[in-house]
C-alpha cells in the first residue's frame, strides 16, 4: 500500500508539480540570454526587431497546465513529445517574454528559467535565412540556458527588395488601376502553379512599386481588365451568347507575354532594388458564356428567420478550373446575378475550361448556409453546377439546374467489423470551388471541409445535403468528431457521447470503397442521385520506419524532412504522402503506415508539395531508399540527403 502511494504521489509531482509543497521542491535556476540581430553576413546590427522568448517549442507555463489539465479530464489526446513539453514548461514556470532590439541590435533577457527556451525574431520586410525552398519571416530559433551563465544569440536577418515598374494597353499608353501580381512558382498537390505573393494596383501614371519582397524568384503579372466587362443579361431569354469573339486585354506576364511558359523569371536578392519591370498588355479572343438558371426547388419566395424575402435571383459563377493559381480580376471568370427569367450572360471570357456554380436560397434545413450545417442553416443555399470548355466560339444555351443536396452515408469498419471508432471524418471539396470568387458559395464549402460527421453506435454517419461536385475524404484516427461551429453544438441538457475504447497505436486508413470501388485515392463524385454508401476501412496493425538521413560528409543530419512517396499509380492521393524531421542525432520515424512499397527521399530544400509532381521526382530518380512496410514489422532505412 505504502509503495502505490509513493507511486501516485511521483505521478502528481510530474503531471502538476504546484500540487507539491514548495519546500519540498528544488529551488529554480536561471540563466541570461544575450541577443544580437544583424544583418546576414555581416555586423551591421539591426534596431527595432522583435523578439518573443518562450519554453520548449513555444509553450509557457499557462499553456502546459492547461493541456495537463485537459489530458487529466481525458478531453486531450496528445503525442508524448507535446506532454513531455508540457510538462517541462510548467516545472520551469516558462513565461512568455517579448522585447525589441536597441540600435546596436541588442537585448537582453535575464532570469530566464535553466533548459531549452525558443526564441522568435522578426521585423517586417526583413526575412530569416534561406529554409525549404523559401525564406521564412520569422526566425524561430532554441537557446540552451545554463544556471548563472550567459548564452550568446546571434540572429542574422535578410532585408527585402524592391520591383518597380509601368504597365501600358496594347496602344502603348500608361494604365491606370491595372491590377498587378507578384508570383512565385508553387505547386498544388503536385501540380503546378503559381503562388500570388502580392498584388498592387497602378497609380495614375500606370507605375507600380512591389515592395518588402523575400530574396527569391518570381514572375510579374498584369490583368488589364476591369470586373465592368462582366455583365449580367437584363433582357429575356436569348440575348446575344451567340455573337462572335473579340479582341480584349487578357493577363500578360512580364515581358509582354501571354503564355506563362514564355515568362522571365526575376532573381531578387538581399536588399535589391529592380527597376524597369514593365508590362504592355496583350490581347486576345474574349468569348460569351450565356444559359438560364431553372432549378427544381419550390418556387415561392424563401423567408428568413427576420421575416425579409430573399431575392430569388439566381447568382452564377464562373470558375476557371485551369488558371493556374493566378487571381483573376477581369472577365476571365468572376459571378454575377442572372435576371428574372434566369438568363446569365458572362462577357470576354478568355479561352479555358470553366465549372459555371448557381445558387439559389432553399427553405430552412434543406441546405448549407449562414455558415452552419443544414440542421442549423436558417437561410440556406442550393446549387447547380455546369461545365463548359471555351475554344473557339462562344458558348450558349448552358442549363444549369439547381437542385437540393443528396445525403452521403457511410460506416466505419475497424479490422473487418463495423463498429463505434474514434476517427473524424469529412470532405474536402475538391476542384474549381477552392477558387471561387462568390462569397456565399466559398462560406458553404469552407463548411463543408469544417463538418465532421458524427459515429453512430454501429459505426455509421451521414454528411448531408451536399451540392454536385468532387470531394476528397479527410480521415483523422484516434479522435471523436468535435464542435466545428454552431452545427456541431449538442444542445442544452444532451448527454455528451459515450467514451470510445481508444485505437491502437499502429492503426491506419486501409481504404475507402463505394461498392467494389475505391474512392480513396481518387475521390468522390457526387451527382444528382443519391450515391452508393461508402465504407472506411481502418486496421489496427500498420507498419513502421525508423532511419537517419546521411549528408555528403556521411554523417547523421539533423532537422532535415524526411518524406515518404507511395507507389507511382497511387501518388494522386496526398494522404499517402508522409513526411518527418530528424532529431539532433539525425534520427526519424514514420508510423501508422498502410502496408506497400514506398520511397524515402530527402531534400536540402524543396519548395512545399514539390514532390507531390512526377515531373520533379523523375530529377531525382535512383536516388531515393526503397521501403517495403509490412503490416506490424518495424523497417529500417538510411536516406541520403540529397542537395538542392
Amino acid at each position: 500500500m505504502k509503495r502505490r502511494s509513493l507511486f501516485f504521489l511521483a505521478l502528481l509531482a510530474l503531471a502538476a508539480p504546484q500540487l507539491i509543497p514548495r519546500a519540498a521542491q528544488q529551488a529554480p535556476a536561471f540563466g541570461t540570454i544575450q541577443v544580437t540581430v544583424v544583418r546576414e553576413g555581416t555586423n551591421e546590427p539591426i534596431p527595432d526587431v522583435q523578439f518573443n522568448l518562450t519554453g520548449a517549442s513555444g509553450m509557457t507555463a499557462q499553456q502546459g497546465q492547461s493541456l495537463l489539465n485537459a489530458v487529466s479530464r481525458g478531453n486531450a489526446n496528445v503525442p508524448p513529445e507535446v506532454l513531455q513539453n508540457a510538462q517541462e514548461a510548467v516545472r520551469g514556470g516558462v513565461t512568455a517574454s517579448t522585447a525589441v532590439s536597441d540600435s546596436a541590435g541588442q537585448f537582453t533577457f535575464r532570469s530566464v528559467p535553466v533548459g531549452t527556451s525558443t526564441l522568435r525574431a522578426q521585423l517586417e520586410g526583413y526575412f530569416g535565412p534561406a529554409s525549404n525552398g523559401g525564406y521564412p519571416s520569422v526566425v524561430i530559433m532554441p537557446v540552451s540556458v545554463t544556471a548563472d551563465q550567459v548564452s550568446n544569440v546571434k540572429v542574422e536577418l535578410l532585408p527585402g527588395g524592391t520591383i518597380t515598374g509601368k504597365v501600358f494597353d496594347p496602344a502603348g499608353k500608361p494604365l491606370s488601376d491595372s491590377m498587378v501580381q507578384l508570383l512565385r512558382a508553387a505547386y498544388d498537390n503536385g501540380v503546378p502553379s503559381f503562388q500570388v505573393v502580392n498584388i498592387k494596383s497602378t497609380d495614375d501614371r500606370g507605375e507600380f512599386r512591389l515592395y518588402r519582397v523575400a530574396p527569391g524568384e518570381y514572375y510579374v503579372a498584369a490583368d488589364p481588365r476591369r470586373r465592368g466587362l462582366l455583365a449580367a443579361v437584363t433582357g429575356g431569354a436569348g440575348g446575344n451568347a451567340g455573337a462572335g469573339a473579340r479582341e480584349t486585354p487578357v493577363v500578360t506576364f512580364f515581358p509582354n507575354v501571354v503564355d506563362p511558359g514564355g515568362a522571365s523569371r526575376i532573381t531578387v536578392r538581399s536588399g535589391d532594388e529592380i527597376s524597369g519591370i514593365n508590362v504592355q498588355a496583350r490581347t486576345g479572343l474574349g468569348y460569351k458564356v450565356s444559359g438560364r438558371v431553372t432549378s427544381t426547388l419550390p418556387p415561392e419566395p424563401v423567408t428568413v428567420s427576420n421575416g425579409n424575402v430573399r431575392t430569388s435571383l439566381a447568382v452564377v459563377s464562373l470558375i476557371a478550373r485551369d488558371k493556374g493559381g493566378l487571381m483573376d480580376f477581369g472577365s476571365g471568370g468572376g459571378t454575377i446575378s442572372a435576371n428574372a427569367e434566369g438568363v446569365f450572360e458572362f462577357q470576354n471570357v478568355s479561352p479555358g475550361s470553366y465549372d459555371l456554380v448557381a445558387r439559389l436560397p432553399a427553405p430552412a434545413n434543406t441546405g448549407w448556409g449562414s455558415a452552419n450545417p443544414p440542421s442549423l442553416a436558417n437561410a440556406p443555399w442550393a446549387f447547380g453546377r455546369a461545365s463548359v470548355d471555351v475554344r473557339g466560339a462562344s458558348i450558349e444555351n448552358v442549363a444549369v439546374v439547381v437542385r437540393y443536396g443528396v445525403d452521403l452515408t457511410g460506416r466505419v469498419i475497424l479490422d473487418g467489423k463495423p463498429g463505434p471508432v474514434p476517427v473524424r471524418i469529412s470532405l474536402q471539396p475538391n476542384g474549381s470551388l477552392d477558387s471561387v470568387g462568390d462569397e456565399q458559395t466559398a462560406l458553404t464549402a469552407n463548411q463543408i471541409a469544417q463538418f465532421q460527421a458524427p459515429i453512430a453506435g454501429d459505426g455509421s454517419f451521414t454528411i448531408p445535403l451536399l451540392p454536385e461536385g468532387r470531394y476528397r475524404f479527410q480521415v483523422v484516427l484516434g479522435a471523436m468528431p468535435v464542435a466545428t461551429g454552431r452545427g456541431a453544438r449538442r444542445g442544452p441538457g444532451a448527454p455528451a457521447p459515450p467514451a470510445l475504447p481508444p485505437l491502437s497505436a499502429t492503426a491506419y486508413l486501409a481504404d475507402i470503397r463505394q461498392g467494389a470501388t475505391s474512392v480513396y485515392d481518387n475521390g468522390i463524385v457526387i451527382g444528382t442521385e443519391r450515391p452508393i454508401p461508402v465504407e472506411v476501412l481502418v486496421n489496427s496493425v500498420g507498419g513502421n520506419i525508423e532511419g537517419t538521413v546521411i549528408g555528403a560528409d556521411q554523417k547523421p543530419e539533423a532537422n532535415k524532412a524526411v518524406v515518404l512517396i507511395p507507389p507511382e499509380n497511387r501518388r494522386q492521393n496526398p494522404a499517402l504522402y508522409k513526411t518527418a524531421r530528424t532529431d539532433a542525432q539525425g534520427h526519424f520515424n514514420l508510423a501508422n503506415l498502410p502496408p506497400g512499397h514506398y520511397t524515402l527521399f530527402s531534400w536540402d530544400s524543396t519548395p512545399p508539395g514539390a514532390y507531390q509532381n512526377a515531373e520533379f521526382l523523375s530529377r531525382y530518380a535512383g536516388r531515393g531508399a526503397a521501403v517495403t512496410v509490412e503490416a506490424g514489422a518495424r523497417v529500417t532505412a538510411s536516406v541520403s540527403l540529397i542537395l538542392n
